[in-house]
């Protein structure tokens, strides 16, 4: 019993060692932080509607020929240029109805910045019926050929015009003024509207 009485007075002594061990004050700082993060944010503007409004242009040629361009007498061709519905449109729908071979068109719009980091076009990408069947950057080709029936036959030629702007920075409120050239080729279907989209992909400046 007496070895019993001194082991619990032995646990009694470091229990109470213990305690004061952890008998300290302790006082608590919370720090609260906001952290307001910034915006890539850009929209297509201007030119929407009618992007031929006057007598149709021929191109005679390839458009990697210079000076092809004729103007006829005739306004025959339309090609019509909209934005998807919303604030900040982020898609360019161009139409053309009526088209036939060697139909020409030069199709201008502005693309407008408007976020809080700096921002960098990495692409244009061109769809029909949602399928990418394009694309343009500052590494490709400035020509693409577009199949509209999908016979593996081009209907319709495209010339980039703004390759230079692929990796420009762009700040609050810039404006620049893009543009893209098509032209209707000899296997293009007869009796069709010819339909396609054009996106940006737009990253902050330093992932480009």
């Amino acid at each position: 019993m007496k070895k019993i009485g001194l082991l619990c007075l032995a646990l009694v002594l470091a229990l109470g060692a213990l305690g004061v061990g952890y008998a300290h004050w302790t006082d608590t700082v919370y720090i609260n932080q906001a952290v307001e993060t910034g915006t890539v944010a850009w929209e297509f503007a201007g030119f929407p509607g009618q992007a031929d409004p006057g007598n149709d242009p021929n191109w005679f040629w390839d458009l990697e020929d210079i000076g092809g361009g004729i103007l006829q007498d005739k306004d025959v061709a339309s090609t019509i240029v909209a934005y998807e519905i919303g604030e900040h449109p982020h898609v360019l729908n161009v139409t053309i109805y009526n088209a036939y071979p060697y139909y020409y068109n030069h199709i201008s719009y502005y693309v407008h910045y408007y976020g809080s980091i700096p921002g960098k076009i990495m692409e244009a990408v061109v769809k029909i019926d949602g399928e990418v069947v394009a694309v343009f950057d500052a590494d490709t080709s400035p020509y693409a050929y577009l199949d509209f029936n999908d016979d593996g036959v081009p209907d319709m030629q495209m010339h980039w015009g703004n390759k230079p702007y692929f990796g420009l920075q762009l700040h609050y409120c810039d404006t620049y003024d893009h543009s893209f050239a098509i032209l209707i080729l000899q296997p293009a279907p007869q009796d069709a509207t010819l339909e396609f989209t054009i996106e940006y992909t737009v990253v902050q400046w330093n992932l480009y």
